[in-house]
């Protein structure tokens, strides 16, 4: 994490890429997660509610395909990432959630 932002701006200023000055912007803070091979059966319910136990939810985007099993996870508030590392494996196993 770059503490001082002000001053990789300053630097990257006397250093053009290619010969060009580029922009540089601060990026908004991620509170989203990007998940991946759930099995075949894996509903959007059991996704919501394992990420819930995480912290509350904004939002569930699944690809447009589902054959992809892929779904982006957003948080109300980004300090629901801090919960966990930038990285993990999670195991949703296809049960009924009465």
């Amino acid at each position: 994490m770059f503490s001082d932002f002000a001053k990789i701006v300053r630097e990257a200023a006397g250093k053009p890429v290619d010969g060009v000055h580029v922009l540089i912007e601060r990026a908004p803070e991620c509170k989203s997660v990007y998940v991946s091979g759930f099995l075949e059966n894996t509903s959007k319910e059991q996704v919501e509610t394992y990420f819930d136990k995480i912290g509350a939810l904004e939002d569930v985007v699944f690809s447009p395909s589902w054959e992809d099993k892929r779904a982006i996870v957003y948080f109300k508030n980004k300090k629901s990432m801090s919960k966990r590392s930038s990285k993990f494996t999670i195991t949703l196993v296809a049960i009924p959630l009465s």
